[in-house]
């Protein structure tokens, strides 16, 4: 900024001239939390306190507070500031470093965050008419940095592993103590944090939410500065928490990290960014706002959070087919859309309609422990409810999280109709295993075979899903999608201006053969396991087909789907995650280019039109088997 005849360089970290994205960013948060809260239904406090009452939510970027009338029971103002600590820095370890190695500033950093929550008192005191000196009680949550620093503890703890905090529980406070311009004898309650990085706004949030109190199992994702997570299952619980990192805070040109995730989505579609994240193309104005330091922002983040839900899933021993809502909450978390959302890989791939805001829920959880003693009690229990997972310390984090950087295409699951996905697999292992014919050997055999995947049928999961690509290019044997090159002999013969789509499919049966098995039992789990992927396939060739009927095209599909199908080199199988994202059905491929489970398979299926011409099994020779690398009849 200029200003009397001097030139300032703008640091990116004050709020003072109100003319930087960063300031915009605060801003933005900051109305979002000055939104009405969102309680559950049915929610009532107990109007058993006489006076006002005021809920703090303390967070790295805004503070927000919620006046109620406790006597009444019913909410009157919301009034939310920018966090004046953020000139000490963006992040929370920015304020842990201020705060100084042996704490000697948190009191500074303290003093300031004090000043802004009495600005906030006197604001809804305002905008209700009332008077300070009738607030009687006074509940705060927040990140564990920002509890600590309010508590005058310092955070110097949790720079480092093992991330211990300065204090456990619950903090009760009066007035005076607090700082706050309140009067001296209101007691002041901070909710407790659940573990080093998870804190007491991730426990007003679970009370907000009510997951403990829902069938089924629920991730509540905290999208901020930082990202918490939490997995509830029929009263088990498991958290963790991410460095978000700069992603959510809005770029340089102002987009908001929200606009931004909408751009991606948008980009990856149009083929604007590649898979791995790289920036092809800037659009056709060649003007687009969204840089490659952006979209690395993006992935840092996007792939933390989703590593973060896997492991808990996995913690949990369930897999992403089986959450039945996802509760998004948090400044940033609120504006992100489900559908961008799910395009980039920040949350698993799932119905629309399973995914949830659920607004400002720390702010809401923070009142509703303040007015309701039951709920008080439920947040200072939090804390043994929840098993902490520290990701660090997790042997996989880090394979899952490199893998969650990349832009694979969501799954598009198939749902599948298991009495049909039997009765298919049932006739195949008895086409395949050569139990038609009529005579005793074969019916003893026969009732073997049923017997023995009686005793899997439990184990058996098939899965399956699809993505499709209505951008690729096809130059001789090379297929390009995404930015993937695939190089298959057969490709050769095909005429590209026959294709019009490409559908890219996995499917498995899942790891289910049980240990010490007889030779017989072996012979046997490998052909029902066969039968049960290949019953799959057949179903998700046929839905495929009946979309491409539905737009009055062709489609043809691959006839083995192996290592190897359409005489592409085996190696070639290691770019196909890159397209469609295997952990979305528990498979992961090796470095071999061998599949696990081992009953798993892709595949191919092109949308074609009228020039298209079945190629057969005349392609040039190749490294896959010949028996692999045709393409079956126009369908």
């Amino acid at each position: 900024m200029i200003q009397e005849n001097k030139v300032f360089k703008c640091t990116g970290v004050c709020t003072s001239c109100s003319g930087c994205a960063i300031s915009e960013m605060a801003q933005s948060a900051g109305s979002i939390k000055e939104r009405m809260p969102v309680y559950p239904e049915g929610f009532a406090a107990d109007k058993e306190q006489a006076g006002l009452g005021v809920a703090f939510d303390l967070g790295t970027t805004t503070v927000a507070g919620i006046l109620w009338d406790l006597k009444e029971g019913r909410q009157l103002s919301v009034s939310a500031e920018v966090n004046p600590q953020i000139k000490y820095g963006r992040d929370v370890i920015s304020r842990i470093l201020s705060c100084g190695r042996k704490g000697e500033n948190v009191e500074e950093l303290r003093r300031c965050v004090i000043g802004c929550m009495n600005g906030i008192i006197d604001d809804l005191c305002e905008k209700a008419k009332r008077g300070r000196k009738e607030v009687s009680a006074v509940t705060v949550c927040g990140n564990t940095v920002m509890s600590h620093i309010f508590a005058g503890y310092s955070p110097d703890g949790l720079a480092m592993a093992p991330f211990q905090p300065a204090y456990e529980g619950m903090l009760d406070m009066c007035g005076r103590a607090s700082g706050l311009n309140i009067p001296d004898d209101v007691r002041v309650v901070l909710l407790p944090n659940i573990a080093g990085h998870v804190g007491g706004d991730v426990t007003a949030g679970i009370i907000a939410s009510g997951i403990f109190d829902m069938e089924g199992l629920t991730i509540f994702a905290d999208l901020g500065t930082n990202g918490e997570i939490v997995l509830v299952n029929r009263g088990e619980g498991f958290a963790c928490s991410t460095a978000a990192g700069p992603a959510f805070e809005g770029n340089a040109t102002g987009l908001k990290g929200s606009e931004i995730i909408d751009s991606i989505a948008g980009m990856l579609d149009s083929g604007c960014i590649d898979v791995t994240g790289r920036l092809v193309m800037r659009g056709r104005e060649g003007d687009s706002l969204i840089t490659q330091k952006d979209i690395r922002d993006i992935q840092l983040a996007k792939g933390a959070i989703r590593a973060g839900i896997e492991m808990l899933l996995k913690k949990a021993g369930k897999e992403i087919a089986d959450i039945d809502r996802v509760i998004i909450a948090g400044a940033f978390g609120n504006c992100i859309s489900r559908e961008g959302a799910v395009r980039i890989g920040l949350i698993p791939p799932m119905p629309l309609e399973k995914i949830f805001s659920a607004g400002n829920a720390a702010g809401a959880g923070a009142a509703m422990a303040m007015v309701n003693a039951d709920k008080m009690k439920l947040a200072e229990a939090v804390p043994s409810l929840i098993e902490h997972v520290e990701l660090a310390e997790e042997p996989d984090f880090q394979s899952v999280y490199l893998g969650a950087m990349n832009f694979s295409a969501p799954l598009i699951p198939i749902e599948l109709d298991m009495d049909e996905c039997r009765e298919r697999a049932e006739n195949l292992f008895i086409e395949r295993s050569g139990l038609t014919a009529d005579c005793e050997k074969n019916e003893r055999m026969r009732r073997d075979a049923l017997a023995f995947r009686e005793r899997i049928a439990n184990r058996i999961r098939p899965k399956g899903g699809y993505y499709y690509y209505e951008r690729f290019q096809l130059d001789k044997q090379v297929l390009s999608v995404k930015g993937v090159e695939l190089r298959c002999a057969a490709f050769e013969r095909m005429n590209p201006e026959a294709i019009e789509g490409v559908y890219v499919y996995a499917v498995t049966a899942g790891d289910f053969l049980p240990e010490n098995m007889t030779i017989m039992e072996q012979l046997y789990g490998d052909i029902w396991g066969t039968a049960f992927t290949d019953a799959v396939r057949e179903m998700i060739v046929t839905k495929i087909g009946d979309a491409c009927r539905e737009e009055n095209v062709k489609f043809a599909a691959s006839d083995s789907f192996a290592p190897g199908f359409y005489g592409m080199d085996p190696l070639e199988m290691r770019k196909i995650p890159l397209l469609i994202n295997f952990e979305d059905l528990g498979m992961e491929l090796k470095e071999s280019g061998v599949i696990v489970p081992v009953k798993s398979c892709v595949g191919i299926v092109f949308k074609v039109n009228d020039k298209y011409e079945p190629v057969g099994n005349a392609c040039k020779p190749c490294r896959g088997s010949r028996m692999t690398c045709r393409l079956c009849s126009l369908k």
